[in-house]
């Protein structure tokens, strides 16, 4: 016997990735919450413009919770890099800002 269910193939799983930077809303406008998912420690804040230009770094700060916000009201419309590193990693996410 033929099943139809044993045709069908899997469904792709969302795993969530520690490597990534999670960020939103985006696309965004006031503000934006970043998700730094698995580094721990004292980490910086980076942001550029497609250009590669450095707009700004931001203070060095603690991430024991692994999340923060950034308030992106200053920034044209545009595409931008947001870059967090410590010690040990870095990574980075892209964001819309309208």
């Amino acid at each position: 016997m033929n099943c139809i269910l044993c045709q069908i193939p899997p469904l792709p799983v969302n795993v969530y990735d520690p490597d990534i930077l999670d960020a939103y809303p985006n696309p965004a406008s006031n503000e934006v919450l970043m998700h730094t998912g698995m580094i721990n420690g004292p980490c910086y804040l980076e942001c550029y413009d497609l250009g590669g230009k450095e707009l700004f770094l931001a203070y060095q700060f603690d991430d024991d919770l692994g999340r923060f916000v950034i308030n992106t009201s200053s920034l044209e419309p545009g595409l931008y890099l947001f870059k967090v590193s410590s010690s040990s990693s870095s990574r980075i996410a892209m964001i819309v800002i309208q």
